[in-house]
């Protein structure tokens, strides 16, 4: 799915913004931190990355950030990020550049536009699709419920979109979306017309003429 959503970002012309974002969410650990004793501090400092379309896009932030600081350990003490795993990410991301070089994939970007960075994601991860359903999500074709991950942007944020692509799933008691992001249903049809089709989300009138 990964090699998907990077082989599509160049259609959509952000192949550097989908570099960071395949690189941010290969890591196994977390990104932030929060020492007991600054709690209240990381908190907000945490917060002030998050970005209201999801987590992906708060991942490629906190990167863009860290790369604009010359990747520089104290701004990430001073961030409460974990320097370690930022490093992790940068060498996942030179060797990324690196193959997508051999595959002659253009590198172009498109850092302000976040409905293309979102559809070249959406493009890689069509397959893990949720609409909200209440207390919980019901994913598009195997219509199981899946939930929102508690350290989600969305659980912070305290917002509930109505369709959502995710990472993966977390499975403890219940199954948790990891790593999810708002979407436009009918984007769905654009990247994978032989699985979606605009027919599957006219019952919803919210999204009959979302501009995209």
């Amino acid at each position: 799915m990964i090699s998907k959503m990077i082989l599509s970002s160049e259609k959509y012309g952000c192949s550097e913004e989908i570099m960071t974002v395949a690189a941010m969410v290969s890591l196994d650990n977390t990104v932030f931190y929060c020492p007991k004793e600054k709690r209240v501090l990381s908190g907000q400092a945490h917060r002030a990355f998050m970005d209201e379309d999801g987590n992906q896009l708060t991942l490629l932030k906190i990167y863009n950030e860290y790369a604009a600081s010359d990747f520089s350990s104290d701004w990430c003490k001073e961030n409460y990020i974990q320097s370690r795993t930022m490093k992790v990410a940068r060498n996942i991301r030179d060797q990324l550049v690196n193959l997508a070089d051999r595959l002659e994939i253009k590198m172009t970007s498109k850092v302000d536009d976040k409905v293309a960075i979102r559809k070249a994601i959406t493009a890689g991860f069509f397959l893990n699709t949720a609409r909200f359903a209440g207390d919980s999500y019901r994913r598009i074709k195997k219509k199981d419920s899946v939930y929102m991950q508690p350290s989600s942007v969305f659980s912070v944020l305290e917002d509930s979109p109505r369709y959502v692509v995710y990472n993966n799933i977390v499975a403890t008691k219940k199954e948790y979306m990891r790593c999810v992001l708002r979407i436009d249903p009918h984007w769905l049809t654009e990247v994978a017309p032989h699985i979606y089709k605009d027919s599957d989300f006219d019952g919803d009138r919210r999204y009959k003429k979302m501009p995209i």
